[in-house]
């Protein structure tokens, strides 16, 4: 590393942590997962070869959170899919009783689903089943992501509501 390299990213680093730890609660990381994405996000910006030639750091270090955020949900995407092959594996094992207690389940959710208004259904089927980040559902739907963010967060808590409602009755 050149001569004064480590000086100008801890300084860099140091001037926006803050800032990129609200962009990252802002996207829905919470906690130390935040803290664990601003440390990674420190390290690929401690690999930069000439970080002194950068122009504007706060904008490169931005790039750099949205690019360890990706990573991140891709990662979450993968132990998903692995997630769901073990629940099939399960499955295979599951008795006929615990099979009609989650397809009774499964329709529950799926009401609830349909029952939802409009715009929370949108924004729920494009995050959870189409993948798309807050961003992108704003770009589409023309609001804001703090929008989408509102109606993710009530479509959940309707269907954690009636999940959980579910159950008590059983």
């Amino acid at each position: 590393m050149e001569s004064g390299a480590a000086e100008a990213i801890d300084e860099a680093y140091r001037a926006h942590r803050a800032a990129l730890l609200r962009y990252f609660h802002r996207n829905s990381v919470s906690g130390a997962e935040a803290e664990d994405l601003l440390q990674e996000t420190y390290t690929r910006f401690c690999s930069v070869e000439r970080p002194r030639e950068i122009e504007n750091a706060r904008a490169f270090l931005f790039a750099m959170a949205r690019n360890v955020l990706i990573d991140s949900r891709r990662r979450e995407r993968v132990r998903a899919d692995f997630s769901i092959l073990d629940r099939a594996e399960e499955a295979s094992t599951e008795t006929p009783e615990s099979r009609v207690g989650r397809d009774q389940e499964l329709a529950r959710l799926r009401a609830v689903i349909e029952a939802l208004p409009v715009r929370c259904r949108q924004v729920l089927i494009l995050h959870r089943f189409r993948g798309l980040s807050h961003r992108e559902i704003a770009e589409i739907l023309g609001v804001t992501p703090a929008a989408v963010e509102k109606q993710m967060v009530r479509a959940l808590k309707r269907c954690q509501e009636a999940l959980a409602s579910g159950r008590e009755g059983t």
